[in-house]
């Protein structure tokens, strides 16, 4: 299974802030990150509210209806640091566009957003393919609880807006 891997750890009150405002509907969108502006392009403040700012489709790739479920892992064999993982299945929609969106963007940026706040924006390295993406790297296990928790309150949102 291929991997989304990342070096920066992630803000967990950016997540908190997101996942714990009930009254806010989580929207989790999955954007190409371009390298030049255009006129379907955005700039946004990248991961962890810092200063890089990314350069966005205004149009999202894929959204909350295309998530079935996100978990949080234990790898007790990974490296010190490295044990939690967030593991995402996709509908079956989903998977399909997932596999061609990450087909697509090998050797480039792929911004996760919710509620248009960048959580992380990995570089693909390989197609992504069976439905199944894994995101791991230096986080606790708190941080991937929360990214967790505001990707399911986007899939209960989609759900019950018709989706």
């Amino acid at each position: 299974m291929a991997l989304f891997t990342r070096s920066l750890i992630l803000v967990a009150s950016l997540l908190l802030a997101v996942a714990g405002d009930a009254a806010e509907p989580v929207i989790i969108k999955f954007c190409e990150v371009m390298e030049s502006p255009a006129d379907d392009v955005i700039s946004v403040t990248g991961p962890d509210e810092s200063k890089d700012k990314l350069l966005i489709r205004k149009a999202p790739s894929m959204d909350s209806t295309d998530i079935k479920e996100a978990r949080v892992v234990q790898s007790p064999d990974a490296p010190v640091g490295q044990q939690w993982r967030l593991m995402i299945e996709f509908t079956d929609s989903g998977s399909k566009k997932f596999a061609a969106l990450t087909t697509s963007l090998i050797g480039k940026r792929l911004a996760i957003l919710a509620n248009d706040k960048v959580l992380t924006a990995p570089i693909i390295h390989s197609s992504i393919t069976g439905g199944k993406a894994e995101i791991s790297g230096i986080f606790t296990e708190q941080e991937l609880k929360d990214l967790a928790a505001a990707m399911m309150l986007g899939i209960q949102n989609s759900k019950g807006a018709g989706g």
